[in-house]
């Protein structure tokens, strides 16, 4: 049985699970490789949410991903509230046990990782955007992180929000306060099942690698909780 990869793309994080068969892998990477870039050409994640949000959906549905169930909420935390990026991405995960042990074995990788100097700045240009606000500097906070396993089905997360705080070094377990966030939280959760009889029969492969660039492969970051890696520079 083929090893857990996780790697990072432009625009967020991938896990692929063990149990998804070879041939299928490196097809899996660039749909959504060319899924994510295609999100960032039709708006700025962090600063035009929702249309990279539809940019992204409506590129998985062409690269035919059929959608299972997609659920889009938003709140505004109260000032004594706490967010913890990993608690509340296995929340949302939480019926589900493989998919709980994927995320926790995805977040100890990019963790790891960000010990690393380029690994930890190239994971910090994807998911974290400065933003001047009057007086005082704010961050952006964008996480997206899919999860493929058997099917194939893809399980993705994404959330964003603003922050007056600091960021820790490890911040996927860092507790962000409601009274630093800057407006509301943003929270996107899809399951997606790729149709691989259609994937086939349209010729999908064929268009995603002509619509992806000549260095699609450098963008493809593996992220390994031993040995990482030194990263390819991923485009800002």
């Amino acid at each position: 049985m083929l090893n857990e990869e996780i790697l990072l793309l432009p625009e967020g994080l991938l896990s692929i699970s063990e149990g998804v068969p070879k041939e299928w892998r490196q097809k899996l990477k660039y749909s959504l490789l060319y899924s994510h870039l295609y999100a960032r050409s039709t708006g700025d994640k962090f600063d035009a949410l929702a249309k990279w949000r539809a940019g992204y959906s409506r590129a998985m549905e062409n690269l035919e991903w059929t959608t299972l169930a997609n659920k889009a909420s938003s709140f505004e935390p109260k000032d004594e509230a706490v967010i913890v990026l990993s608690d509340l991405l296995g929340e949302k995960l939480i019926s589900d046990v493989k998919l709980q042990a994927q995320l926790e074995r995805l977040i100890a990788s990019v963790e790891d990782a960000l010990g690393s100097e380029a690994l930890g700045a190239a994971i910090r240009e994807q998911l974290l955007s400065p933003a001047q606000a009057k007086d005082k500097s704010d961050t952006t906070v964008f996480v997206h992180v899919s999860l493929i396993g058997v099917g194939p089905v893809v399980h993705t997360f994404s959330m964003r929000f603003r922050t007056a705080q600091c960021i820790d070094e490890l911040f996927f377990k860092q507790r962000f306060t409601g009274k630093h966030v800057v407006g509301q939280v943003s929270v996107n959760v899809s399951t997606r099942q790729l149709s691989t009889a259609r994937y086939e029969r349209n010729g999908i492969e064929q268009k995603v690698r002509r619509g992806l660039p000549t260095n699609a492969d450098s963008l493809l970051v593996e992220l390994s909780s031993a040995g990482c890696p030194e990263p390819h520079a991923l485009p800002a």
